[in-house]
């Protein structure tokens, strides 16, 4: 036996699957089918293979074991029934066909039937019939086909089951509750409750959506419903501020245990002046050593040496260098141990009361590291510059001393050439010594 359905008026000669007379196989066929449902409507749940409909081949739609009660009559189907799926016909057109199981009273039958769709670009799939008495159809899948026969299949099936999950949005109408079928007690009992769900039975997809770059929780600080805390601006942390409420936003300095930095997390050069506060690091936070010159900032040293002449007098302003002749004066030092760069020398000098004008001299620089020849290095500059106003001090003669390098000996040697005419000065100027300035490691 492959496809059959009961009751229908008997007759004879028998027509369809009214029969004379019916037999313990034709009984227990039905209790089974009905036994699985407990609507008079839709695919016997768990009976067989409940009528699955899938492809099985180009142009084929095999329609599995089952069995369903149609309007009231039951349908068993004991052997997979394959339907032919004619292809779509016009260019770019696809085909929506409809296979049901439909109850045909003048037939006296329920059997599988394709109900055909129309060819189209955007096909849609054509309707059931459902008149009671006459014809009655109720779906098991929708088939999309193409012009090369390749079908789409999807199931349309609707289950005769009480349970509400296996019933379709659609299925249930007016029409199909008899009165007082549903209860508030029957609805209780079908209610979802924590009890009734498996442990991590609910996976991701069958979750709410969230508003973009959110996470779902509880922000107030007492218990409520869930909702959307959202991330609205870049580099934002979850976290729990102030006021005790769940958002996203900046670290700020009370959410960073004291002494939780450690020097490791710090990149090299990554905390300069600009990212410290006022008085914010004392000599409490310094260990032993934990601050060497090379994370010091660098930083200008100056230091004057004292003039000295083999020939001149000195004064409380320092060597006299008077008008009318070549003045010589003399000094020396060593670059310091923490020089980097820079190292710049020039004459400090003081003019004489009422003496304004022109100087016109020369600084020189010789030097050497030890083991060297005394001139190694050498540096000179010859210069006019302004002495504009009277008893002041000036620092002239800028001469810097590239070569140079810790260790080195430096002799100085300065000339002032008051003979010379770009010297206008008709009075004695004093040479206090020479300005020595430098970049140093710290």
């Amino acid at each position: 036996m492959a496809e059959s359905s009961f009751w229908w008026t008997t007759s004879d000669p028998a027509v369809g699957d009214g029969l004379v007379s019916y037999t313990q196989v034709h009984l227990g066929s039905v209790a089974r089918v009905l036994a699985a449902c407990s609507g008079f409507e839709g695919v016997a749940p768990g009976y067989l293979n409940e009528l699955a409909c899938t492809a099985n081949g180009a142009n084929t739609v095999a329609v599995n074991t089952g069995g369903a009660a149609v309007d009231g009559k039951a349908y068993a189907n004991s052997a997979s029934v394959d339907v032919n799926i004619p292809s779509a016909s016009g260019a770019g057109n696809t085909r929506i066909d409809r296979i049901v199981a439909r109850a045909d009273w003048t037939a006296q039958t329920v059997r599988i039937t394709r109900i055909a769709g129309t060819d189209a670009a955007s096909p849609s799939a054509p309707a059931i019939t459902q008149t009671s008495g006459t014809t009655y159809d109720i779906s098991l899948c929708t088939v999309l086909v193409d012009t090369g026969g390749t079908v789409t299949v999807t199931d349309a099936r609707t289950f005769a089951k009480g349970g509400v999950n296996s019933i379709s949005s659609a299925a249930i109408t007016t029409v199909k509750l008899y009165a007082g079928a549903v209860t508030s007690a029957k609805l209780a009992a079908l209610a979802v409750t924590s009890a009734k769900i498996a442990n991590n039975a609910v996976g991701n997809v069958q979750l709410r959506q969230g508003v973009a770059t959110s996470v779902i929780g509880r922000a107030g600080t007492m218990a409520g419903d869930v909702a959307d805390i959202q991330a609205a601006l870049w580099d934002s942390v979850l976290r729990r501020a102030g006021d005790g409420a769940l958002d996203f936003g900046t670290i700020n300095a009370g959410m960073i245990a004291d002494a939780a930095v450690t020097s490791a997390k710090i990149a090299s050069g990554a905390v300069v002046s600009g990212k410290l506060g006022a008085d914010s690091v004392d000599s409490d936070q310094y260990v032993d050593g934990s601050i060497d010159p090379i994370h010091i900032a660098n930083r200008t040293r100056k230091f004057v040496l004292h003039a000295v002449s083999l020939s001149l007098s000195e004064s409380a302003y320092g060597v006299a260098m008077p008008n009318g002749q070549a003045s010589y004066g003399y000094s020396s030092f060593r670059v310091p141990e923490d020089f980097v760069s820079d190292l710049n020398v020039k004459v400090v000098l003081v003019s004489a009361s009422g003496a304004t004008g022109n100087i016109h001299h020369t600084l020189s620089a010789y030097g050497g590291a030890a083991g060297e020849a005394r001139d190694t290095n050498t540096a000179s500059t010859e210069v006019d510059e302004a002495m504009g106003s009277t008893s002041r001090y000036y620092e002239l003669a800028s001469l810097n001393l590239t070569g140079w390098a810790v260790g080195d000996n430096v002799r100085l040697s300065y000339v002032r050439w008051a003979l010379d005419a770009g010297d206008t000065i008709e009075a004695t100027v004093y040479l206090v010594g020479f300005l020595v300035s430098y970049t140093a490691d710290s």
